[in-house]
């Protein structure tokens, strides 16, 4: 059966008269198919309008189908910026026509007729309340499926500025009933459907339960609100190609096109790191969120400063592409150095990094270095759990290296330190190394060293105490092996390697210092006498 609207928005504009006296006279034309042509410049057709703005920003469909949460699979389809369902949404039970949608955490739907394949010809038809979930929100998710929305009355303005000229006959599907090849009825004015769009003419139902129009209009209901009882619609026409809007009842029934969110940044989470060796870590990854486009590339990136990105760092992986967990081996590290982690997923957006995890490598049980040069204003520490060997190697006026071995550290010919530069070499036996990151300090003139064994130094505590530790900023250093005759040389360094102070004092049992207008937490103190050095940790509170 084919009726008009007309009567409807007639006893709608009577009921709002007070308030919208002129809505009766904005009704220009009612053709005989219930197309609501309006003349003010908001209803206007929207090949017409040559002034909208964009409503959101872009959407990629990429190259994946869509489910609803009745399992109904989808196509989708871009057009312009926008990524729209290829289809009507058909979730949700059928109900009687006779019968209102309600609140009941059931997705319903009517079917044109009552007759269940329409349904999956047309689409369903829904109120506008329970296709909107019951949520006034513009631009509400309602009964589409996650990461799409009901479409707002300024998006399908967009719609109709991106096609222009015959916009709804560029939405609609070919064909018409008399030739046997489509369902529309004749004429089927200037379809052309080279959006892809394919709109078909799924009619609408009144709050009466009265079914009409199928075959001659397609009309979608937008998530935009009228007043407190009605909504924005779009609708096309079997014999014209324009798109015309208007606004109806809640309790009116129409057919729902799902627009996908606009694309965002991946949402992306770092995995633990497990199986660490001195040269390699197991991390990984888990995508939880494309963003709304695919993801081309994901893994992981790292570095020994903080942040690393794709772009900036000492390390990255590629694991493939989507969503879902993925592992990364980490290759090539250095030993007992502190590196820092971050998972990454890049979409057309751009790339989102999970959370950083900091993790140290271990420490080698043997250690040779050879061909290494200490330069200016560098500070760097090498370890082992056993034997440190060390040859060929030069530290220059103003660098600072350390050597912490278990067992032993042999120091081969051509190892150099020259005037102003500063080695230490000492014997562990607590497992205090290296503090990550890497610190060191001290010892003195220009000297070769030549296959000497270095056994005598002292362990921390041993050379001074300080006082009191925690401190607010103020403390004392108290030496326990002293020779007021022997200067010492005193270095605090931050956990992170910055040298906070370097001194030589000499004479005195007893030396303050003071921290106060440094930030809170732990530093090193190291002190070199003669052939003995010693370090110990200050809490800064």
């Amino acid at each position: 059966m084919k009726t008009s609207l007309f009567s409807s928005l007639f006893l709608l504009a009577t009921f709002f008269c007070a308030a919208q006296s002129v809505l009766t006279d904005k009704i220009k034309a009612n053709d005989h198919a219930g197309n609501i042509r309006l003349t003010d410049n908001s209803a206007a057709p929207v090949k017409n309008d040559t002034t909208a703005s964009r409503a959101s920003q872009a959407a990629i469909c990429g190259t994946y189908n869509v489910s609803d949460a009745s399992g109904n699979v989808y196509s989708t389809v871009q057009i312009g910026d926008q990524c729209w369902m290829g289809e009507n949404l058909r979730v949700g039970v059928m109900i009687p026509g006779s019968t209102n949608q309600t609140n009941n955490s059931i997705i319903e739907k009517h079917c044109y007729g009552d007759v269940p394949s329409n349904c999956d010809t047309y689409g369903g038809l829904y109120q506008w309340n329970e296709l909107m979930q019951y949520s006034g929100q513009l631009g509400a998710q309602g009964i589409c499926p996650t990461g799409w929305h009901i479409p707002t009355s300024d998006e399908w303005q967009w719609l109709g500025y991106i096609l222009m000229d015959n916009a709804g006959g560029k939405l609609k599907t070919t064909g018409t009933i008399e030739g046997g090849n489509g369902l529309w009825y004749a004429p089927n004015t200037l379809a052309t459907n080279s959006s892809g769009f394919s709109a078909p003419p799924g009619g609408w139902k009144d709050d009466a339960g009265n079914f009409a129009n199928q075959g001659y209009n397609a009309f979608f209901f937008t998530s935009s609100g009228w007043w407190y009882c009605c909504a924005y619609f779009r609708q096309l026409s079997y014999n014209d190609g324009n798109v015309y809007s208007n606004y109806t009842y809640y309790s009116y029934s129409m057919s729902v096109r799902c627009l996908k969110n606009a694309a965002t940044l991946p949402t992306v989470s770092t995995s633990s790191i497990s199986g660490i060796t001195t040269t390699t870590a197991v991390g990984g990854g888990n995508v939880t969120n494309d963003g709304g486009a695919d993801v081309t590339a994901r893994g992981v990136v790292w570095s020994t400063t903080q942040n690393p990105t794709v772009s900036s760092n000492q390390g990255i992986t590629a694991n493939g592409t989507g969503v879902g967990v993925f592992p990364s081996n980490l290759t090539g590290l250095s030993p007992h150095t502190t590196y820092y982690v971050r998972a990454y997923a890049t979409n057309s957006i751009g790339t989102g990094y999970g959370d950083q995890i900091g993790f140290v490598t271990a420490i080698p049980s043997s250690l040779t270095i050879s061909g290494v040069t200490v330069n200016s204003g560098t500070v760097t520490c090498f370890d082992a759990t056993q034997t440190i060997t060390v040859s060929n190697f030069n530290v220059l006026t103003g660098g600072s290296a350390m050597l912490i071995a278990g067992g032993n550290i042999l120091l081969q010919p051509a190892t150099i330190v020259q005037s102003g530069g500063y080695l230490n070499a000492r014997i562990t036996t607590t497992q205090n190394y290296c503090v990550q990151p890497a610190s060191m300090i001290i010892s003195g003139s220009e000297q070769t060293a030549t296959g000497v064994q270095t056994t005598e130094l002292k362990d921390a505590m041993d050379l001074f105490t300080v006082f009191p530790n925690p401190t607010a900023g103020i403390f004392t250093m108290e030496m326990i092996i002293f020779d007021a005759t022997q200067p010492i040389q005193v270095e605090i360094l931050s956990m992170m390697g910055e040298r906070v102070l370097q001194t030589e004092r000499a004479g005195q049992q007893r030396y303050e210092f003071d921290l106060t207008a440094r930030p809170k937490g732990i530093y090193l103190i190291r002190v070199v006498t003669g052939d003995i050095m010693s370090s110990g940790k200050l809490i800064k509170l």
